[in-house]
């Protein structure tokens, strides 16, 4: 068993395009490098199943296409918001007591 440290994904500069590996796509932009398929696949999946409203999309630079990202209801990191605790509404705060008026001296 080794204990080797994970490697994290490396970061892409802005203008640059891959040559090499599979990047992950969020809506039209390029965002992580993955030296693996697999795993810029399961970034995907986890991606558009936290957060379905989005297009990820893995792209794959050695072929210079993009492969389509589909989350099915057999997925196993599918959360429902249904499962999730509710967060305690906040309680509401006490009216603030309005600050007696300074009476206006009289002229004298």
């Amino acid at each position: 068993m080794s204990l080797e440290p994970k490697k994290k994904p490396g970061q892409l500069r802005p203008n640059a395009v891959p040559t090499d590996g599979y990047v992950l796509s969020v809506d039209g932009k390029l965002k992580t490098r993955f030296d693996t398929e697999k795993d810029a696949m399961a970034a995907a999946v986890k991606l558009k199943t936290e957060y379905p409203v989005i297009q990820a999309l893995v792209y794959d630079a050695a072929a210079r296409s993009y492969l389509p990202v589909t989350v099915t209801a057999e997925t196993p990191e599918k959360v429902d918001k249904a499962d999730k605790p509710e967060k305690a509404e906040k309680s509401e705060k006490p009216e603030k007591a309005e600050k007696p008026v300074k009476a206006a001296k009289a002229e004298a």
